[in-house]
């Protein structure tokens, strides 16, 4: 199994403790075997685990920060500098009722936007970091990774290539820098605490999955509730995490509450959907709120089809149009008429038909891939029917094809195989989370890399070198 050069030098960008892995695989046709990452298939979680593990240096990790924050950075001003936050011109952007994005907009502050949390989704291409898309919501995967990370490391044959390889790993637990992040966001509220105690302070997250007296049995709430009040109490604070639902929360005296305990910080996992009440409370500024209703706008794919075609207006600072060149592949909205590819005029209708292989159709929203045609992947009719749809609709997207080398991944029972990748780099306000590889076996005729259509996450792992 000879490593080419440029894969070689793929996995050293990452780290060289990737060609290291490689080369235990070598030395360990175990590595090879599926059974050998039994542990890998005990997860509950639907997601489907890659044996192989991912690792990165401090350079990548601050590479991947860098792109993360600028790119959230600059779609986050898009409503107030492309459209004045005029709800009525971002609708007619978008395709929405100005009505619907009225109440998306409601409530948005500077402070706000500046501790919205969301993932990335790019590529690791030759001519570097390509942002595909970027969800900028709070109801995005992310909760699973430590569960993940210590599957890994109690896989006998991974534990036994740190050790030979002396490689230490110096991930934080995710859990615990989302709860630092939302400590530090809604701390002003901490409310005085009882007998001159120290004050208190409490989050609730709100998710579809609630089930009522079921808390006890919820091990992710049970981990939460552990490292929350241990970082509480490292700031002289007291407090406790809760889940539920919109329909257990209480308002009183323009307040939040769940079963008589005051809400400090609420964490929506709606994907942007609040109740009245709690937009109530949120705008009176006695509640701050992760992400809200501002999700659905910032989420939407078609920001980068406005930061592609503005990458030379004046709104944006000569710094900002060189991120957007670096990290931005050229996007557009789909509307028949004139645009402008690499400097020269182009009709939308023409080009898309005429440029199939290398060029991506995305609808405006959704996760999954769903609805996303990648032309490579699809018949010439299939590809002429979707170009159709998308002229009619006129909120669709066309993204240039990003070429990225693929890596190394084990795959079936007892080998390996070259797999196309998109990762993801999870953002807390301006920190860095954690990240995660997607990998899609090169054969697939589809090309689309996400979990719902087979593809495999590999965690990734933080290594000096």
């Amino acid at each position: 199994m000879e490593i080419p050069i440029e894969l070689e030098e793929t996995l050293k960008k990452l780290s060289k403790v990737n060609v290291d892995f490689i080369e235990f695989v070598k030395k360990n046709p175990e590595s090879l075997k599926s059974i050998s990452f039994s542990t890998l298939k005990s997860s509950s979680d639907s997601y489907k685990l890659q044996a192989w593990p991912t690792f990165i240096n401090p350079q990548t990790k601050a590479l991947f920060l860098e792109m993360g924050v600028k790119v959230c950075d600059l779609i986050k001003s898009i409503p107030a500098r492309l459209f004045d936050n005029d709800p009525k011109l971002i609708a007619a952007y978008f395709e929405q009722p100005a009505a619907v994005v009225n109440l998306q907009m409601e409530g948005i502050t500077g402070d706000h936007l500046a501790n919205m949390v969301g993932r990335a989704d790019f590529t690791f291409s030759t001519s570097g970091l390509k942002c595909l898309e970027y969800n900028i919501s709070a109801d995005i995967s992310g909760w699973q990774l430590p569960e993940w990370e210590s599957l890994y490391l109690s896989t006998p044959i991974i534990d036994r290539f740190l050790k030979e390889y002396h490689v230490e790993i110096n991930n934080e637990n995710y859990l615990g820098l989302f709860l630092d992040h939302i400590i530090r966001y809604a701390s002003p509220l901490a409310a005085p605490g009882s007998n001159a105690g120290n004050p208190e302070l409490n989050v609730a997250i709100v998710t579809r999955d609630y089930i009522e007296n079921h808390q006890n049995k919820n091990t992710l709430l049970q981990d939460l509730r552990l490292l929350y009040k241990e970082k509480l109490s490292r700031k002289a604070l007291t407090g406790n995490v809760f889940m539920c639902d919109f329909q257990h929360l209480e308002y009183i005296d323009n307040r939040v509450y769940f079963k008589g305990n005051s809400i400090h910080g609420l964490i929506e996992l709606f994907h942007g959907f609040v109740t009245p009440g709690v937009m109530k409370v949120y705008t009176s500024g006695n509640l701050r709120l992760l992400n809200g209703p501002m999700t659905a706008v910032l989420s939407n794919k078609l920001n980068l089809a406005l930061l592609s075609e503005n990458e030379e207006s004046n709104v944006f600072s000569k710094e900002e149009k060189e991120t957007i060149k670096k990290y931005i592949p050229w996007t557009r909205k789909i509307i028949p008429g004139e645009t402008v590819y690499r400097g020269e005029k182009i009709r939308m209708e023409n080009f898309l038909i005429a440029n199939k292989d290398k060029l991506v159709i995305k609808p405006p929203l959704g996760l999954g891939g769903q609805r996303v045609g990648i032309g490579q992947g699809m018949f010439r009719r299939e590809w002429e029917n979707l170009v159709k749809t998308a002229l009619r609709k006129k909120n669709f997207l066309v993204q240039e094809l990003v070429e990225a080398p693929r890596v190394l991944y084990q795959l079936g029972e007892n080998d390996c195989a070259y797999h196309d990748t998109v990762w993801g780099v999870w953002i807390l306000g301006s920190q860095y989370g954690a990240s995660i590889v997607r990998a899609l076996p090169g054969g697939n005729a589809r090309k689309v890399v996400n979990g719902a259509q087979g593809a495999e996450s590999s965690v990734v792992f933080e290594v000096d070198e």
